[in-house]
């Protein structure tokens, strides 16, 4: 503790009042609390440089400090009831979540050991030190077919895509590949299952794009590339590729880990567009109650089934500050408040609302909006209207009360955010599969159904193709028999 926060600490306990929670009860602690906050974000910062110096990509926080950068805890003395209930805040710090949920600290030092990857590669294609030229080659053409397809991909800076597509990502894992098979490496062995899952997920987040036949085919194109570049012998020019070895300095990652909690603090400070954020404390200065990982499971499942369309944003981060929901484009991230000022339920749906709002405005050149305000002849500002109905549209006619929407709005949720019978008989897993891929599908499903071995999942399937296919005494023995 530095004599700074110690004075600090003592100047708002000074002014606030005993058993006074909140910062906001009175104007006058809004200056010592932005004094505080402003004091949290340089403990934060030194924390962070500190640990990513020893260059590890196993980096972790003490307790102590995760408590101070998840949870906000600068000083016990501002937190109502002391450290009385420390364990308390431990135990929902630690508790586990799905795999794509995490606290602040937690989602930082994920983005650092992907940074980590990235800056492991230089940005200068090779030569000739592809699986072989030919795989190079095709993949090269496939790229620049499907390019418009990548551009401004959430989540994903220009550095990650120009990798991609000039092949260094490819190059990369094709080195991997050969170390591997000449001497098992358990750490590099998780370095190219972390490449090849943030390869994935660019082709899936490009794919989601695709609206032609045409397009899909490029993407079995590429599946089948992929496929005969596992199957040929690895060149031994891949033995010295630095593409898999190069170091990443102190300086470039505290550069780095400096710009990322820039940005974030800027995010919470001015907001943004449709966030509803604006100078937000993340000190934890209230008892309120917090949102932890748990809370986010069953409002997430129920915005599944009520919007399947909507794709996966690769994270959900629980970040310390007041507040309501919103997503980060650029990191495909959305992002939840510690201490929501609503429900829980109310902040991850704001959350998914602004992220469908992004998607419409980036994908679609705000198709939905038009319609939405065609639809419903105007009214309130789009964002905030939508928010608010979308918010209904899950946690009233999901819950099964179709009247927390009038007729024209139900409608219009109905036919443009709901699961469509025409085009969706299925969970969000099963969208986007190319014409081969569900071809391959059905085909195992039936070798399945014809061994005995077959389970629900795999007549399920067989009954949405029959469906589509317009054979409805198919489909209906296939769900008898699922």
């Amino acid at each position: 503790m530095t004599t700074e926060i110690d004075r600090a600490v003592e100047a708002f306990l000074a002014e606030r009042p005993p058993g006074e929670a909140a910062a906001a009860s009175r104007p006058e602690l809004s200056p010592l609390a932005q004094e505080l906050n402003t004091l949290w974000w340089r403990e934060v910062e030194k924390i962070f440089v500190r640990v990513i110096r020893d260059g590890s990509d196993r980096a972790v926080l003490s307790p102590d400090e995760r408590l101070l950068v998840d949870h906000g805890v600068l000083d016990w003395r501002l937190v109502p009831g002391g450290d009385k209930n420390k364990s308390v805040f431990l135990k929902e710090l630690y508790a586990s979540g799905r795999p794509n949920q995490y606290f602040f600290s937690e989602w930082i030092l994920q983005r650092y050991r992907l940074f980590l990857l990235y800056g492991g590669m230089s940005g200068v294609e090779g030569e000739g030190i592809s699986t072989t030229r030919l795989i190079r080659d095709l993949r090269g053409r496939l790229y620049t077919r499907l390019m418009r397809l990548f551009k401004n991909l959430p989540g994903f800076s220009q550095q990650s895509l120009d990798l991609f597509l000039n092949g260094r990502i490819d190059e990369t894992l094709d080195a991997m590949n050969y170390r591997l098979k000449e001497k098992p490496d358990d750490r590099l062995a998780e370095q190219r299952r972390q490449i090849a899952e943030v390869r994935n997920r660019m082709i899936a987040r490009a794919r989601e794009r695709a609206r032609t036949p045409e397009d899909l085919a490029l993407f079995d194109a590429l599946r089948q590339v992929d496929r005969e570049a596992v199957e040929k012998r690895v060149s031994k020019h891949l033995a010295t590729d630095e593409a898999a070895s190069r170091a990443v300095s102190t300086e470039e990652r505290d550069g780095w880990i400096q710009g990322e909690l820039k940005f974030v603090k800027q995010v919470l400070w001015l907001g943004l567009p449709g966030s509803g954020l604006a100078r937000t404390c993340s000190v934890l200065l209230t008892d309120q109650p917090r949102i932890v990982k748990s809370d986010l499971d069953g409002t997430l499942a129920l915005a599944e089934q009520c919007d399947p369309m909507l794709p996966e944003a690769a994270s959900i981060m629980i970040a310390p500050y007041a507040g309501g929901g919103f997503y980060m484009w650029d990191h495909d991230t959305l992002v939840v408040p510690l201490i929501p000022t609503r429900d829980p339920d109310q902040a991850v749906l704001q959350s998914l609302s602004n992220y469908r709002i992004l998607l419409d405005k980036f994908h679609d050149n705000g198709r939905f909006k038009k319609e939405y305000e065609t639809a419903l002849e105007g009214g309130d500002d789009f964002g905030t209207s939508f928010a608010r109905e979308y918010r209904a549209w899950v946690t009233g006619v999901g819950k099964g009360f179709k009247g927390a929407l009038d007729p024209e709005r139900f409608a219009c949720f109905r036919d443009r955010i709901g699961p469509q019978a025409a085009i969706l008989y299925a969970p969000r897993g099963w969208v986007g599969r190319t014409p081969k891929e569900q071809d391959e599908i059905v085909r195992a499903a039936k070798v399945k159904v014809g061994s005995g071995e077959a389970r629900f999942e795999d007549f399920y399937r067989l009954a949405i193709v029959a469906y589509h296919e317009h054979q409805p005494i198919q489909a209906t023995q296939h769900l008898q028999s699922a």
